[in-house]
């Protein structure tokens, strides 16, 4: 299996042999505000416990966020 880049800007993987990224976004801090980047944060965190976004506390935060908010539409996505 090849080893893959995740681009800090969209966080699409690619391979580094006989590949290129051209980042698609625009603007990145808009996009990181977005409910895309929102849901695609929270997945990661459910999903694997880590984060390429976030520092350890910033992880712990979320996970807690997680376990413990009923009313948020990112947390009912992914529970249920």
């Amino acid at each position: 299996m090849m080893d893959q880049i995740r681009c800090d800007n969209c966080g699409i993987y690619y391979t580094m042999i006989n590949q290129t990224h051209e980042c698609k976004r625009k603007d990145i801090d808009k996009w990181r505000e977005s409910d895309e980047f929102e849901l695609m944060v929270h997945r990661e965190i459910f999903e694997t416990g880590t984060s390429n976004w976030y520092d350890t506390e910033g992880v712990n935060n979320y996970k807690e966020h997680i376990k413990n908010d009923k009313d948020c539409k990112f947390c009912k996505v992914l529970k249920y």
